[in-house]
Parts: structure tokens; C-alpha cells; sequence
């Protein structure tokens, strides 16, 4: 056992160590960034647009009306209640796309598509947000896609919360877009940056017949984070039974936490952790030496930045098996007791892991899923 966490230790060193000093870098200390550049101009807004525009005419005869984009926080855009995110790779961008509707839009919305009378949401309608999502965001791929991005997207999430912020993406460039339609308002956040051509290993290629997706990904990335905790945080969260998770019920909610698009030869989805407010603060202390008061801009990176440190860690392991994961960008969700579900064809598979005395939440949602 010492030599397989000695081995994950020496692993993480070779993906993050600092090459003037040598030291592991640590949040809070050397500051983790992304390369990239935003592009978020009208341009690369119109696609998602457009796609709101003939998905609310298509299904429900509704007008939309773009009144403001700028970046998140600065359109006056209202709080968002239920919201469909779908991770995005590509050659040339990675982040994540986000359709938010305040509470009151989304019911009109939905009673206007479904011809119902509901007060308020529902299960019975909350995966109308991931659906809408889907196909906006997929109009919206198939016009980028024409512009050259190559865009891959990732299975829906659907995240509820009755403050649910805009989807801040933590180590990117995160641009929201406010919209208008005769139900109320309509917010689109694109969260990312263009990424560098990466160079491919020829031998990633040749030497491996790519590997089915199974429960050894699952080890690989739980592996991943315990290193990744280890490290940055000086503590080890302990893993739980894995089990698919059947609906919202399944979580008691969460506060905050990071999602990310994987993108591999044999399969797609979204990898998320969600920590407990309590614990994300105790987290932030064991990072920075300061215990924050409440979970605040100034530390909410801390949550994209763990997920993709453990991402980064899991994409070396799993691609020296040929499974050949993408780079891809973390997005930041803060909310009050957080619920997420997924298309109930593919429930995700939950790993909770018991850590400073709380609890945290990590969710697989692959397409294929793994089964367990």
C-alpha cells in the first residue's frame, strides 16, 4: 500500500511540480492557471443565441430578444433556480455551456411546452432544463462546428438550487448572456478558454488497443483524488461503496463544487465533486493557512481548481492505458444544497467520500455508464 500511494505521489510530482523551485505548487501559494485565451465576442455568442432563438420559436412560439452579454455578474441578470450545463471539449476550446432560467421563467416555459398548470418545479419537469439545454447547445455546436471548433458535447446536468449562482468558471474566461422572452428572462453562460493544439504521443496510438470504458476507470480517478487531497490539502478523503445514483433524493444537496467535461476514445460525460460548505471552508484553511468565514469569490476557485488538479492526474493514468482523455476546463457551481440529476437512461455513478469530518460528493455521469 505505501508503495502505491508513494508511486501516486511521484505521479502528481511529475504533472505539477514547480520547475523553478521544485515544490509541489500548492493553492494559495503558486497559483494553478490555464493556458488560453478568452473568446467570448458577438461572434462566438450568436451560435447560442440563435439556438434559444429556434428551440423557444420551435417549441413553444415564443420571441428572443439578446439585451445584454458581458462578463458574469455585470447584465443585471437574475438569480438562477434550475439550470441544464453541458461540458464541451474541442480541438480548439474546452469549458463548459449553461442555460439558466430564473424560477418563474422555467415553470411558464415548460407549461407552455408541456400544456400543464404547475406552480412551481417539479421532478416532474426539472429535466425539461437539460433537455432544453441539449438541444439548444447542439444547434448551437453544429454552427460553431461549420466556424471549425470541433466541438464534442458532453451528457446534460441538471443542478437545482433555490440561489443557484451563474456558472463561474473558475480557471477560464466566463461570459454570461442575458435574454428576454414574453415568460421572463433567460441566462446563457459559455465558460472556458481556446486551448493550444496538443501534441499527441504517436506511441498512445500504436502501443495500446483503446480500452473499454469499466469499473478500472472508476479506481483511476478515485485514485486521482486522494492523491490530488493529499497533496494540495494535507488530508486523505476516504471513499465510500460506489452506487448509481437514482434521482435528486440520493443527495442531501451541497454548497459548491466543480464540474468537467471528459472526452476519451471510448467514452464521453462529466466528472463533478460537491463538498458541503463546511468542509470546502476547512479545505480552503488546510490550503491557504486562513480559515475563511463563508464561502466567497475569492476562495470559490479553490473548487475548480481541486477538480482539475484531480482530473489531471486521473487523464495521465488513464491515458498511459490508451484511453486518450482531452484537456478540458473546470466551471465553478455555488448554490444552497446544490441537487443535480442526469438523463434517467444513464444515471451517473456516485463515489461519496467521508473527509474533515463531512462529506463530499463525487459523480461519474459516462456515456457509456459504467457499470457496477
Amino acid at each position: 500500500m505505501l508503495l502505491i500511494v508513494q508511486a501516486e505521489k511521484d505521479l502528481y510530482r511529475q504533472l505539477f511540480d514547480d520547475s523553478d523551485s521544485g515544490k509541489s505548487k500548492r493553492i494559495g501559494h503558486n497559483k494553478w492557471t490555464m493556458p488560453g485565451q478568452p473568446i467570448f465576442d458577438e461572434k462566438f455568442i450568436t451560435p447560442f443565441v440563435t439556438g434559444l432563438s429556434v428551440t423557444l420559436k420551435d417549441f413553444c412560439e415564443l420571441e428572443t430578444k439578446m439585451e445584454k452579454f458581458g462578463p458574469v455578474g455585470t447584465t443585471g441578470a437574475p438569480k438562477i433556480a434550475i439550470a441544464g450545463v453541458i461540458g464541451v471539449t474541442g480541438k480548439k476550446f474546452s469549458g463548459a455551456f449553461t442555460l439558466g432560467f430564473p424560477r418563474e421563467t422555467f415553470v411558464r416555459v415548460m407549461n407552455k411546452i408541456l400544456k400543464s398548470n404547475h406552480i412551481d418545479i417539479t421532478s416532474e419537469i426539472e429535466d425539461g432544463a437539460g433537455e432544453l439545454s441539449n438541444v439548444v447547445f447542439g444547434l448551437a455546436k453544429h454552427m460553431l462546428n461549420e466556424k471549425g471548433y470541433e466541438v464534442k458535447l458532453a451528457l446534460p446536468t441538471v443542478l437545482r438550487s433555490d440561489d443557484l449562482s451563474a456558472m463561474s468558471q473558475g480557471l477560464g474566461a466566463a461570459t454570461e448572456v442575458l435574454l428576454s422572452t414574453q415568460l421572463g428572462p433567460i441566462v446563457i453562460e459559455l465558460a472556458g478558454n481556446v486551448i493550444a493544439p496538443a501534441a499527441v504521443d504517436p506511441a498512445l496510438q500504436t502501443k495500446f488497443e483503446v480500452p473499454k470504458l469499466d469499473t478500472d476507470v472508476l479506481v483511476s480517478f478515485v485514485r486521482a483524488i486522494r492523491t490530488t487531497f493529499d497533496t494540495q490539502c494535507r488530508t486523505i478523503p476516504e471513499a465510500g461503496t460506489p452506487f448509481a445514483k437514482s434521482n435528486k433524493a440520493d443527495s442531501k444537496g451541497y454548497d459548491i463544487g466543480g464540474i468537467v467535461s471528459v472526452t476519451a476514445a471510448s467514452f464521453t460525460g462529466t466528472f463533478a465533486i460537491f463538498f458541503e460548505e463546511d468542509v470546502f471552508l476547512q479545505l480552503v484553511e488546510h490550503m491557504t493557512g486562513e480559515r475563511p468565514q463563508k464561502i466567497t469569490a475569492e476562495i470559490q476557485d479553490a473548487a475548480a481548481e481541486l477538480v482539475n488538479i484531480s482530473f489531471g492526474v486521473a487523464k495521465r493514468i488513464l491515458n498511459a492505458e490508451g484511453h486518450m482523455l482531452q484537456t478540458s476546463i473546470p466551471t465553478v457551481v455555488r448554490g444552497s444544497k446544490i441537487q443535480s440529476s442526469y438523463p434517467s437512461s444513464r444515471p451517473p455513478v456516485v463515489v461519496p467520500f467521508s473527509i474533515l469530518g463531512g462529506q463530499m460528493w463525487t459523480e461519474f455521469a459516462f456515456d457509456p455508464p459504467i457499470d457496477i
